[in-house]
């Protein structure tokens, strides 16, 4: 029996069965927020355009939840999460005497009892209604109605009523993997990927996928925040702030707003990363960056020292500190983060312009201990500043 509407046929693919994904390397002793990366290219034979016209990334994200995870909405500060040993698969299987195809993950077995289909690929996935229906309240209000009062002989599923979401068959394949505890959990592309997915999840109820999200969210702001990023699909650490905030996620948008001051609010899209965005959480947000931007110039104008800071060299202070100090009070303003201004390109610049200047003791001042000690201890005050709304 079909529910919900629309045919059941079986799709046109060449191969019966598609290729899995190749397995990812283990990645044991997992800490809080860390995941395990994927390197590996993907095999041509599976690799597809993301919708929406999105290119999926290079690297496959495979995560999963702790066994004791049950309903978590918010990040404690105590959770963890693990890697699975590969990347999920996506492989279809072509069943000859039914003249369909199912998902290799979610075959028909003796226990399932409901067929569901997505609108825009005829792939028949196999659940169990028990299941279904404890993991996700939504979809047991959506779907009960429409069963049968006696149930059918599935006879391994041949016979199971067919209910055709109006979801597209990704987001289906993303939803069940995070209802059955033991499946493999998705893969996400993108952070537009992931913002996707988590409104089927909250639509849908399944609190153990928007758990999974949230904190895979505050890894998309880690990475995008990370000089080093230079891959746009992973976004910004103010467009993850905005997801947060718009999915009602406080716990999370306190976490990654500091990854927000690491960014240039002024130079990032705003009116992309922040739309629907309640304007309370706006400026929270800008009124941190800038509280500890004042904060942090403060302290670097507080570090100058006329007995310390003499350079015999310079006749004064030292032409080094004085071309930090520049350099480090317009790099606050924009990013009131330390790790910045102390890196060593950073003050390898500054050292480079001094002995221009003084090349003869600039250098020493800069390496005696004494030096040494303010710069640590600098450093650590401006780390000690609120870093969250």
């Amino acid at each position: 029996m079909l529910l919900g509407g629309g045919t059941h046929s079986a799709p046109p693919f060449k191969n019966s069965i598609q290729p899995k994904i190749p397995r990812a390397k283990e990645d044991s002793n997992i800490g809080i927020y860390k995941l395990h990366i994927d390197t590996k290219q993907r095999k041509s034979s599976s690799s597809t355009q993301d919708i929406e016209g999105e290119h999926p990334l290079e690297e496959d994200w495979c995560i999963t939840l702790p066994k004791s995870s049950k309903s978590a909405v918010s990040l404690p500060p105590s959770a963890h999460i693990s890697t699975t040993s590969r990347s999920p698969s996506k492989y279809w299987v072509h069943d000859h005497a039914a003249d369909s195809y199912y998902s290799a993950d979610f075959p028909p077995t003796k226990l399932t009892n409901l067929i569901l289909v997505a609108k825009d690929r005829t792939v028949d996935f196999h659940v169990e209604t028990s299941i279904v229906f404890h993991h996700s309240p939504a979809l047991a209000t959506l779907i009960r109605p429409c069963l049968p009062v006696i149930p059918q002989s599935n006879g391994l599923g041949q016979d199971a009523d067919v209910y055709r979401m109006d979801e597209t068959y990704e987001v289906l394949d993303a939803i069940l993997r995070f209802i059955y505890p033991q499946a493999i959990k998705p893969t996400v592309r993108s952070i537009t990927h992931l913002a996707r997915l988590l409104g089927a999840c909250q639509k849908y109820e399944i609190a153990t996928g928007i758990h999974t999200l949230s904190v895979l969210l505050v890894q998309f702001a880690r990475m995008a925040a990370s000089p080093t990023n230079s891959n746009a699909l992973i976004g910004s650490p103010i467009q993850c702030y905005g997801i947060a905030c718009k999915f009602g996620f406080s716990n999370i948008a306190k976490l990654i707003s500091t990854d927000c001051l690491a960014v240039d609010p002024l130079k990032s899209d705003l009116g992309i990363s922040l739309v629907g965005v309640a304007s309370k959480d706006v400026r929270r947000l800008f009124e941190l960056h800038h509280s500890r931007g004042l904060a942090a110039l403060s302290l670097v104008d507080a570090a100058v020292d006329a007995d310390e800071l003499w350079c015999e060299g310079c006749s004064g202070l030292a032409a080094w500190f004085d071309i930090w100090r520049e350099m480090a009070e317009h790099e606050l303003k924009s990013k009131p983060v330390s790790r910045t201004v102390f890196s060593p390109s950073f003050i390898a610049g500054c050292l480079k312009q001094a002995t221009k200047k003084c090349p003869s003791h600039c250098m020493d001042h800069y390496l005696a201990p004494k030096t040494q000690l303010r710069f640590a201890i600098l450093q650590k005050d401006i780390d000690r500043l609120k870093d969250m709304i």
